[in-house]
């Protein structure tokens, strides 16, 4: 009867551990989540310019404006500071940095702090200027709502054809995302290709990605277009990602 009574208590005890460990881990993951919010809530703010930079005048006299971001105060903070993305409702509004590998803005906000809600970053292999064929974009799926969680609403029809727009920023341009194709994505999938030596292998890959779509768009991509691939985690599998993929053009 002994044994059963310290089994009883070596349980309970264990228990005790468990649900401590839980809760501290819920309080730090909560921390972690706040930290990371009031900072890019912050840098929402210092990116805004109340002149447009790099402006170039028009025989009119108006202004053509190339971009609404303050990349020199970003780059005071992160000089791997390369654009900016958001929606037309301000649910994705973020910077995007790029590392000198695909690990370590996973875990690092754009300051450089450590924090499990990482950064916007674009794939180190790609050039910044968005020049490639394929630009991929990577953003956590996030359970409060932010980075790239709200990619996964794009798995609603009347989302994906109402929101098929996000706007991309750089210091040098102003760009507009034009979505046209959305689906979970096997990890060891091609929808992350960006080495293609013929335009047959583009253009394979482009009719590849579109038939994949959960839904059909009006816009399709040719092959001279850019495209820019928007990755995160899915809720239903380690081993799927969800991608996005859009037209990049000129505004």
């Amino acid at each position: 009867m002994k044994i059963k009574k310290y089994i009883f208590i070596l349980i309970g005890f264990c228990c005790l551990i468990v649900m401590i460990y839980s809760a501290f881990k819920i309080k730090y993951n909560i921390e972690e989540y706040k930290a990371g919010e009031r900072l890019y809530n912050d840098l929402k703010i210092i990116s805004q310019t109340d002149y447009p930079q790099n402006n170039e005048k028009k025989e009119d006299g108006d202004i053509d404006k190339i971009n609404e971001i303050d990349f020199n105060e970003l780059k005071n903070i992160n000089s791997e500071i390369i654009a900016w993305i958001k929606d037309f409702d301000g649910t994705i509004n973020y910077p995007i940095a790029q590392g000198k590998d695909n690990n370590y803005y996973l875990n690092h906000l754009f300051n450089k702090e450590k924090n499990s809600s990482g950064c916007i970053f674009l794939d180190y292999r790609n050039k910044k200027d968005f020049s490639d064929k394929n630009s991929i974009i990577y953003g956590h799926n996030m359970n409060d709502g932010s980075m790239f969680a709200s990619l996964l609403n794009y798995q609603e029809e009347k989302y994906f054809i109402e929101r098929n727009k996000l706007s991309l920023i750089t210091p040098e341009k102003n760009y507009v995302i034009q979505i046209f194709s959305c689906y979970n994505a096997e990890i060891n999938g091609n929808s992350w290709n960006m080495d293609f030596q013929l335009n047959s292998d583009y253009e394979n890959w482009l009719k590849e990605i579109t038939q994949k779509s959960l839904w059909d768009s009006s816009v399709l991509p040719s092959k001279e277009d850019k495209i820019v691939t928007l990755s995160t985690c899915t809720n239903d599998s380690q081993n799927l990602r969800f991608v996005i993929h859009g037209i990049l053009y000129e505004s």
